[in-house]
């Protein structure tokens, strides 16, 4: 059976108590609103994977995986890495469960969701831009680049370093010292 077809068959119940309605859909894809919200609910033939997006109607949808079941709906249900079937019958009963908040257009909820992957969010790219710099620092440490090594550090959480760079930290510092004392190399 085709993707969209069982969900459309797992979800009629859901569909009816709820008014909700497709108001789009091809084989691997239905798109599915109320007055309210938006869901759509998807798999990747390719990829082998499954998703589901959420939101309030004119917005921002938010994809739904089994970290924010877990964290923000304290669910156990199993979404990624499973077959087409179980992952539309687990999202089922999700929705008839622990989600039910979500398909009615809860605004707390949804701004619980929001708040969780806009927290992620900010995390992986404090993270990125942590690499970036250490990055950036380690090439200047090669280059001699001392001014530029300390200022890249500086921009990074430096109590999360390994202590070799608080060692190469101090030794720029006092590098960048002797060098405006202008003793240069002979000061070492």
């Amino acid at each position: 059976m085709e993707f969209n077809k069982i969900v459309i068959d797992r979800f009629k119940q859901i569909f009816h108590k709820n008014d909700l309605r497709i108001i789009e859909q091809f084989s691997n894809y239905v798109k599915i609103e109320s007055d309210d919200i938006v869901l759509i609910v998807s798999h990747d033939k390719r990829e082998n994977s499954n998703s589901f997006y959420i939101g309030k109607k004119n917005s921002s949808l938010y994809p739904i995986d089994e970290n924010i079941l877990r964290t923000v709906f304290n669910s156990a249900l199993k979404i990624d890495h499973v077959t087409p079937n179980v992952f539309v019958n687990n999202l089922a009963l999700f929705l008839d469960g622990e989600g039910y908040p979500l398909i009615i257009g809860d605004i707390s909820i949804l701004d619980a969701v929001e708040k969780y992957i806009l927290n992620k969010s900010n995390k992986y790219t404090a993270e990125l831009r942590n690499n970036q710099n250490l990055d950036a620092a380690n090439k200047a440490w090669k280059e001699g680049d001392y001014e530029s090594f300390i200022k890249h550090i500086d921009t990074t959480d430096r109590q999360k370093l390994p202590s070799s760079y608080e060692l190469k930290y101090k030794m720029a510092q006092q590098k960048l010292k002797y060098r405006n004392k202008g003793l240069g190399r002979q000061g070492w």
